[in-house]
């Protein structure tokens, strides 16, 4: 940022730093600097790390403000040196003094992501020590009056080195403390996209899933490990006569009432089956379920045990199908077939069916040909 206006104030004139705002509130900031300035008696502020303000300055005293910042030499060698002031020297922080007047001054890095983003100054403190040419040197440079600035550097209050390194440590305990919990904050947002993401593509997935449940023509059923219902499709509602919304924590067994078609015995539950065996399973061919309102449908169905990245059953997928009709059409054709072979079998001498082949391929011989030919009925078919 240039600076080509000798009215530039540094304690006055604030630069947005986007990627520090993204994480700290500013007013925060502000709030903890003036309370940091009025419990040291130090000057602070925070700035990006070319130098140019963040915050507003907090106790700066009538020299700097109101004289060496007025020019603009003064000003840009404060931007110099808060740009160039290290944070640390080795373990301890590094105080430094002004190259104008030989204030104290130190600062403290403000990191995100363990990358520095801004610093925080503290300073304008003075020791008893006065070298009086010095002073008259610089007021001369920046084009100030000398008594004036002689008497404002007076007015600076005095500070032993010794108090204010104790000061340096506590600004850096205290921009560590802020860190660390920024850092913290940070991770625990990163957490919560992460999990707000998550959540989106689970309800998206659910209702991807819930339009192709909507979609299936066979009934679908899903429970938990316990074989506690937690899901099923329209299909699966209108054939046991249930509401999802009333079935949804019932046992299964109590939902979907299954017997023998031949002995109307109660079978096996097929959820408990697969949670035991861990196995595909199939139900008979002769498997009834008895609806709420007690109609009856002819079914065929398959479970699979619904498994985890890990390994474990965590739940078991039904799939049927009401096959009442072609059951009945079969059964009645089965019949049929009887009826006919024993209509065939009391008839005197052989009945036959054969195709329209040059070899006449008998497709269908009644029990009489044995009589006849001395062949058993199936040793002459095909």
């Amino acid at each position: 940022m240039s600076h080509k206006t000798k009215t530039t104030n540094i304690s006055s004139v604030c630069v947005d730093n986007m990627q520090l705002n993204n994480y700290y509130d500013k007013e925060e900031l502000q709030n903890m600097q003036d309370l940091f300035s009025d419990a040291t008696g130090v000057a602070s502020i925070i700035t990006n790390i070319d130098g140019t303000p963040i915050t507003k300055a907090s106790n700066f005293c009538r020299l700097c403000e109101s004289i060496i910042q007025k020019s603009e030499n003064g000003c840009l060698s404060c931007i110099k040196s808060y740009a160039t002031t290290p944070a640390y020297y080795g373990n301890a922080p590094t105080i430094r003094f002004c190259e104008g007047v030989g204030l104290c001054q130190t600062s403290a890095s403000i990191k995100i992501n363990d990358v520095v983003v801004a610093h925080w100054h503290i300073g304008q403190v003075r020791n008893e020590e006065v070298d009086e040419s010095i002073i008259e040197k610089y007021a001369l440079e920046i084009g100030a009056d000398i008594q004036d600035f002689k008497t404002a550097f007076a007015e600076i209050p005095i500070m032993s080195e010794i108090q204010f390194k104790k000061v340096a440590k506590m600004l850096h305990a205290t921009v560590e403390q802020l860190t660390s919990q920024k850092a913290t904050h940070i991770k625990l947002n990163s957490k919560i996209e992460e999990l707000e993401l998550t959540n989106q593509l689970l309800h998206k997935s659910k209702e991807s899933l819930a339009i192709t449940l909507q979609s299936i023509g066979d009934g679908v059923v899903s429970t938990d490990k316990k074989g506690m219902l937690v899901n099923m499709n329209p299909v699966a509602e209108k054939i046991c006569g249930w509401k999802m919304s009333e079935a949804i924590g019932k046992p299964f067994h109590e939902v979907f009432n299954l017997i023998n078609a031949s002995n109307r015995l109660p079978i096996e539950n097929p959820i408990e089956k697969v949670i035991k065996t861990g196995k595909i399973i199939e139900l008979s061919n002769h498997t009834i379920l008895v609806s709420r309102s007690g109609s009856e449908h002819q079914i065929a169905d398959s479970a699979a045990p619904i498994i985890n990245k890990s390994g474990e059953i965590i739940g078991v997928v039904l799939v049927f199908s009401d096959v009442t009709k072609k059951y009945t059409i079969e059964e009645k054709l089965k019949e049929s077939e009887r009826s006919k072979a024993v209509l065939l079998s009391n008839l005197p001498g052989m009945a036959y069916r054969c195709k329209f082949d040059k070899d006449w391929t008998m497709e269908y011989v009644s029990n009489g040909c044995y009589e006849l030919t001395g062949y058993q009925p199936n040793e002459l078919l095909n």
